[in-house]
């Protein structure tokens, strides 16, 4: 009789009528389609929880998680092939990032209305000494839209430190399933690889 609310209505509450299952998705209702990263269907919109706050904080468990939350920022394929015509030669590609927050047990909320933003720091090694970073940090709402480019016959290093909401954040990495404090981009346009995004928790320079 109360299967809508998990036979507990003395404790949790679902006055919209929505709440069948769960007003919080896993980390594993995020599948790797193809090695993408890609949200699970939500017609209910359970997934952006603001507006069923009541469920979650309603749940203790859900409460005491609430105390252990990381902003996090993903990528769909944080290395697309990059765009070069000629060995050498200059080279782009674009790259979109998300926002969310996940708890100490992987479940995670991407946040749409989130604010992204990247901060970048030269590798001072680099032979390339003005390369245009992001450097003052750079904001965007709800999905940062990263344009990643190095002049032909150049190279250099960054290292790329992102907030959400305001918030240190870790990244996502789809490769190891991990979370990161820290993205490594390397530009080199006589490299095999003109650009090169890397994951680690040291800031190596």
């Amino acid at each position: 009789m109360y299967a809508y609310v998990r036979n507990n209505p003395t404790t949790l509450t679902d006055p919209s009528g929505t709440c069948a299952i769960s007003c919080y998705i896993p980390f594993g209702g995020m599948t790797m389609a193809g090695g993408d990263i890609s949200v699970m269907p939500d017609p209910e919109g359970l997934v952006n929880a603001e507006e069923n706050s009541e469920h979650r904080i309603a749940d203790p468990t859900v409460a005491a998680q609430e105390q252990q939350r990381q902003a996090v920022v993903f990528s769909d394929n944080a290395n697309p092939t990059p765009y070069q015509p000629t060995p050498g030669g200059a080279a782009d590609r674009t790259v979109l990032y998300r926002g969310g927050e996940m708890d100490e047990k992987g479940n995670v909320r991407v946040d749409s209305s989130a604010t992204l933003t990247l901060h970048e720091k030269l590798d001072p090694s680099s032979e390339e000494k003005s390369p245009h970073i992001a450097e003052p940090p750079q904001t965007r709402k709800s999905e940062f839209e990263d344009y990643q480019y190095v002049p032909a016959n150049h190279s250099y290093r960054v290292l790329r430190d992102w907030k959400v909401n305001g918030e240190p954040a870790s990244v996502y990495d789809k490769a190891t399933k991990q979370t990161y404090r820290y993205e490594v981009t390397t530009f080199d346009a006589n490299s095999k690889v003109a650009i090169k995004t890397e994951v680690t928790n040291e800031a190596p320079f």
